[in-house]
């Protein structure tokens, strides 16, 4: 890819007064469920998505803390997945780079002779960590077979199997995948009991609603078996918000914001009683309501701002469309450095409608936004999707 062309795609930014407005009712009764297309370096092939309503919002968006503000509750609702929580020990930043100040809750009679028990992790993001670590830890000579994480490895994607938001599968559900210990686990499965734990979640937090997003397929080709990783997704209002955590980004280059992402994943090697790992972390929810739209940017318009946008580019090809909102903050300092939602007091944060597209690809994913308001276009290169 011509990351550089990419780079320079937001620079060109549309005229509000050459973008045409259509109702978003009629939005959603005219947008294509599939798209196939094919030209000179851009091609579309897969599923597009926009959620039922009438109207779309500026939200003023916040952190929900609530899962870390009930952490014994945390520990009584979990407990069944391991053998007893009864160890806990607090973490303070910067014990650990990938979350904040947080409990943990872990199995003291785990034998192991080194590493880690396992453990259930909560922080003030959020975060509710389910780390089934005593089976990696006790034999890690064995674990090389099988941990092979798909971002680290650059696994590509077998499949991705996307899911109506009433937790059923669109379109394979019945295919069943074989796991490292020649467990066998079907699409469909895999979901439901995901979205087990993700309900069990809601219940303690009080404000989130998580819906069923994909369930993606990767091959251990070492050991003749797949890996999955089962992804949901937040909502707000009955629309998805963001799960694309996008790495690396200079802010300066990409319209001086940082765009920000919810996470609710799974995965799942095969080895254990239980999934490997699920997480559900960086949870915004709505504050304030200050901006309602009731025109939008139709997908067509919008699909056709973005290949105008990336017809410079040596090769494009994408997976999926959504309606859907990002979260996002303007950052202060220095621009050329890359931001994340790590600091104590985080600056205003929003969330707004944009079109989104997808490629997935090994080790970083390619992820573009149209805004659907103002038609506004930004790439990313570098957007963790597994």
């Amino acid at each position: 890819m011509d990351i550089e062309n990419r780079k320079k795609v937001e620079i060109n930014s549309n005229n509000k007064s050459n973008i045409q407005l259509v109702s978003i009712e009629e939005c959603v009764k005219t947008t294509p469920k599939t798209l196939e297309f094919q030209e000179n370096n851009i091609k579309f092939d897969g599923m597009i998505q926009v959620p039922d309503v009438s109207a779309l919002h500026k939200y003023k968006m916040k952190i929900s803390n609530n899962v870390y503000q009930n952490s014994e509750a945390v520990r009584e609702k979990f407990k069944k997945y391991f053998d007893d929580l009864e160890g806990e020990i607090v973490y303070k930043e910067p014990d650990r780079e990938w979350f904040e100040d947080g409990i943990g809750f872990f199995d003291v009679g785990d034998k192991i002779e080194s590493g880690r028990p396992d453990e259930l992790v909560v922080d003030e993001k959020g975060l509710l960590g389910m780390m089934m670590l005593t089976d990696y830890w006790s034999d890690p000579e064995k674990a090389s077979e099988w941990l092979l994480l798909p971002i680290n490895e650059g696994m590509p994607y077998e499949k991705n199997y996307y899911f109506y938001t009433n937790g059923k599968c669109i379109e394979g559900g019945d295919t069943v995948v074989t796991l490292y210990d020649g467990r066998k686990i079907s699409i469909q499965s895999a979901m439901d009991r995901f979205m087990k734990i993700a309900k069990e979640y809601q219940e303690i937090d009080g404000i989130v609603k998580i819906v069923p997003d994909r369930v993606s397929v990767f091959r251990n080709t070492k050991q003749n078996c797949e890996i999955i990783t089962v992804h949901g997704m937040y909502t707000l209002d009955g629309v998805k918000l963001d799960d694309i955590n996008l790495l690396e980004q200079p802010i300066k280059d990409y319209g001086g914001i940082c765009r920000l992402a919810s996470t609710a994943e799974q995965v799942d090697f095969g080895y254990g009683e239980f999934p490997y790992w699920t997480r559900f972390d960086n949870v915004y929810v709505e504050s304030e309501k200050i901006e309602t739209y009731n025109e939008m940017i139709s997908f067509e318009d919008a699909w056709n701002i973005l290949k105008k946008r990336i017809a410079s580019q040596k090769e494009v090809e994408l997976h999926r469309a959504d309606l859907i909102y990002n979260v996002w903050y303007k950052p202060t300092g220095d621009t050329d450095q890359n931001w994340s939602m790590q600091m104590k007091e985080p600056p205003e944060m929003y969330a707004t409608p944009v079109w989104r597209f997808v490629s997935y690809q090994p080790m970083e994913s390619e992820v573009y936004y149209v805004d659907a308001i103002t038609g506004y276009v930004t790439a990313y290169e570098n957007g963790q999707c597994n």
